[in-house]
């Protein structure tokens, strides 16, 4: 369940920090949006990486803002401070589906390892 929306800074905040200088990717879940970068819109000012973005997840790449995916948490700090309205919120790519029951998460799990086989044998004795 959701439990808090985050738009802290990353230099106090525990569970940015979790992230960020522990560079534990799963401290938290991010956000179903992404940061998107209009290239014609964007001026390369560098505020957005440098001053905005609390986990890092903006470079600045030939004058231009680039987002890293993976490591943006979809907070929306950067678009909302944009000057020039390069940046954006976008949804995410879908995420998988989350299993309804503990069964099926555990037959998924056994799937994906490839033991699903080994299960059912071990189940039938």
């Amino acid at each position: 369940r959701l439990s808090f929306i985050c738009n802290c800074c990353g230099c106090c905040c525990t569970i940015l920090r979790g992230r960020t200088h522990h560079k534990l990717s799963t401290a938290f879940a991010p956000s179903r949006y992404v940061a998107r970068v209009d290239p014609e819109l964007c001026i390369g000012c560098g505020v957005c990486a440098e001053e905005r973005c609390p986990v890092g997840g903006i470079e600045m790449e030939d004058y231009l803002a680039r987002v890293n995916e993976a490591e943006c948490i979809g907070c929306g700090l950067c678009a909302t401070t944009c000057a020039e309205e390069a940046l954006s919120m976008g949804p995410r790519a879908p995420a998988p589906a989350t299993p309804a029951t503990m069964a099926e998460m555990g037959l998924a799990v056994a799937s994906e390892k490839g033991r699903l086989e080994a299960f059912f044998k071990l189940m039938k004795k």
